[in-house]
């Protein structure tokens, strides 16, 4: 002890020597300080919760607004870091077991006992939807969530851990992580990273990462059908070749003209003018 307030001495000394107060006492603030510093940190007893038989406390970043669950009772909230208590009737009378929240306090999640739901709270406790999980009940232990509250992650005790990323709407079951009595759970607050203990078991954890997405097929697009060309003159009647006339052939009758000469006979009857065509040998 002695030597180490010898060296405090000469520190100081020299640096009177230099003239330079500030530095005087800066070092003197710095050695009146004992190298196993400790917190001072004073308990209240928060009378305006009441007594209850309390199961779960969550807060907020800031520590102003926290949440906390009873054992056959309602959730309660707090805005004064405690002074006073809410009552959210809205969560509903059960044995409450775990809650949390979002950084800002704004977003709650809890679970209960054999409960067949999960519920979660948009607008700091006053309202409360109820979200269910395939498969019947279960005997929630924790839940988790991250800073924004749109990620969390809940435990069962001889079951699974469950997972949802829309702020508790949908969960999906984490298939990969053993089955076991899950006790405790905790996230990251960016959701990417979860740890969960088991009871009489290992401490699990998992990263999470967004499923690729896979993009659409393109729709092939339908050659177009060429659009035959149209006469420069719409109007314009279509040309007909010419026929033969002249001697040895018939009239135009608007049908075909055939010479005489392969004729085999023309002939009128019964008012009806009847030619037959010679075949060429």
């Amino acid at each position: 002890m002695g030597s180490l307030w010898g060296n405090r001495k000469r520190t100081i000394a020299r640096a009177a020597k230099a003239g330079c107060l500030v530095v005087i006492a800066a070092v003197i603030a710095v050695f009146s300080q004992s190298a196993n510093a400790k917190q001072i940190v004073t308990w209240t007893e928060q009378a305006g919760s009441g007594s209850r038989p309390w199961t779960s406390i969550a807060s907020s970043a800031d520590g102003n607004k926290l949440a906390a669950t009873m054992s056959g009772g309602s959730v309660y909230t707090s805005d004064d870091a405690g002074l006073t208590w809410t009552e959210r009737v809205d969560s509903g009378s059960r044995a409450w077991i775990a809650i949390t929240s979002s950084a800002d306090g704004t977003k709650l999640a809890g679970v209960y006992h054999w409960g067949g739901y999960i519920l979660t709270s948009d607008d700091r406790g006053q309202t409360w939807r109820s979200n269910g999980i395939s498969g019947g009940s279960f005997d929630w232990t924790s839940i988790t969530s991250s800073a924004d509250g749109t990620k969390l992650a809940a435990t069962v005790t001889g079951g699974v851990i469950y997972v949802s990323s829309d702020s508790g709407a949908t969960w999906e079951e984490q298939t990969t992580a053993a089955t076991g009595a899950w006790s405790s759970i905790a996230m990251s607050s960016d959701g990417a990273r979860i740890a969960a203990a088991m009871n009489n078991g290992f401490i699990s954890t998992a990263t999470v990462k967004e499923a690729p997405v896979t993009p659409p097929t393109p729709t092939p697009t339908p050659t177009p059908t060429p659009t035959p060309a149209r006469p420069t003159n719409p109007g314009a009647p279509v040309a007909q070749p010419a026929k033969p006339t002249g001697e040895g052939y018939l009239a135009d009758t608007g049908d075909n003209v055939w010479p005489l000469a392969s004729l085999a006979a023309v002939g009128i009857g019964a008012g009806i003018i009847w030619i037959v065509k010679r075949r060429n040998s």
